[in-house]
Parts: structure tokens; sequence; C-alpha cells
């Protein structure tokens, strides 16, 4: 059952999140689909790192459609 509960012996590798810099551990599964990617800790962690590639790739752009949002 891919979406099944995490089984307590499946193999973990470990990650340091690239918004927070905590090491966590992932499963297997998860690590297949990261394609190199470091990952998240958290959905913190997640909305952040999402918000500074968008900010990123935008650049100017992005803070005048915050603002205009705000």
């Amino acid at each position: 059952m891919p979406n099944g509960p995490f089984e307590a012996g499946e193999a973990m590798t470990h990650h340091t999140c690239p918004v927070c810099g905590k090491s966590h551990a992932v499963t297997a599964a998860r690590q297949s689909v990261a394609w190199g990617r470091r990952l998240t800790c958290s959905c913190t962690c997640e909305v952040e790192r999402r918000r500074r590639v968008r900010r990123r790739l935008l650049g100017p752009h992005a803070l005048r459609m915050h603002d205009k949002v705000h």
C-alpha cells in the first residue's frame, strides 16, 4: 500500500532542511521522489522555501504583486 502509515522497520535517510538547517529523517519512498533536492522538515519550512523560490524567480515583480495583494 503506497500511502500507508510509516512502518517501524522501514529504512530512513537523513536530510538537512534547506530553510532552517535542521536534520530530519526521510523515508526511502520520499527520498526516491526527491530527485536530488533536499527536503524540508515541516509544512512551515516548505511554505517558506516556495516563497523564496518565487521571490528569486520573479525578482522585483514578486514584491510588486505582494504589495498589490496587501
